[in-house]
């Protein structure tokens, strides 16, 4: 049992944190941060516009998935 024990602590040892071998910048990701938050803003738009009856937006094959899975979901209460 011993044997197994040191394994154990040996395994302990060999873990450690991540560190990437690139690390980005401050400035770089609060670049991708703020790209990231003008495409959700987009996104969001684009719903408001659907929820408004705007035909002309076409709705992504993603939403219409999201969309049915949320729509099987509430089937699935109701039983």
């Amino acid at each position: 049992m011993k044997g197994i024990n040191n394994m154990a602590s040996n395994n302990k040892e060999q873990y450690k944190p991540y560190t990437p071998e690139e690390p980005v910048s401050p400035i770089e990701r609060k670049h991708e941060q703020q790209e990231i938050r003008e495409a959700a803003r987009h996104a969001a738009q684009e719903m408001a516009a659907e929820d408004l009856g705007k035909d002309d937006v076409k709705m992504s094959k993603q939403q219409a998935e999201h969309e049915m899975m949320d729509a099987v979901k509430k089937v699935k209460n109701e039983k």
